[in-house]
């Protein structure tokens, strides 16, 4: 997809083919807590920025293209989709 990672110690991308799925609020703030080093906030800025950051819908797939940027979460039905037509295309 194109979607650079991060590893969970820093801000070094890497190719990995690995997707992540979210499947609940807990998944998500697992995630997005390794992701972004968040030691310097309040726990109430914390829970601030993680109900502003959140998918609307599980399960979902975040896509990151780059820490500074927002992040991109799609349904797995479109993943699904999308795959698909890519297995018609090749």
């Amino acid at each position: 997809m194109g979607a650079r990672f991060y590893n969970k110690y820093g801000n070094n991308s890497s190719s990995d083919a690995s997707l992540v799925v979210l499947n609940s609020t807990d998944d998500f703030k697992k995630w997005y807590l390794e992701l972004y080093d968040m030691s310097m906030f309040s726990d109430t800025d914390i829970a601030a920025l993680l109900n502003d950051e959140k998918p609307q819908e599980y399960p979902c797939i975040p896509l990151v293209f780059d820490k500074s940027e927002d992040i991109i979460y799609i349904s797995t039905e479109l993943a699904k989709c999308l795959s698909g037509q890519l297995k018609t295309e090749i």
